[in-house]
């Protein structure tokens, strides 16, 4: 069982807790949000990437959530830059930029 919290109007994913014990607390009187609590496993991707169906009761992608890539990603790419910079630039260059 899973409790997710939602948007009224986008059905975009807030929250979720995954936790029978702790069920209930994700009600905290906003007033553009509903709780539901829905026979799910909990989902391997962010409360946002996920709509909640509620004529089914369940989760569905949204397409509109873009995810971003992981940050080692980004220092990988970094690094190639700086190495081909290294490769093809002069010294005076290099240090302008450093």
């Amino acid at each position: 069982m899973l409790e997710i919290r939602y948007d009224i109007k986008t059905k975009v994913l807030s929250a979720w807790c995954g936790s029978e014990a702790r069920f209930g607390r994700l009600d905290r009187g906003r007033d553009n949000e509903k709780t539901a609590i829905i026979d799910s496993p909990i989902p391997g991707k962010q409360p946002f990437s996920w709509l909640y169906d509620d004529v089914n009761k369940t989760l569905i992608d949204n397409p509109d959530y873009k995810e971003l890539p992981p940050i080692v990603d980004k220092l990988k790419v970094l690094e190639d830059r700086v190495l081909a910079l290294e490769h093809n630039a002069n010294s005076e260059t290099l240090k302008e930029i450093v």
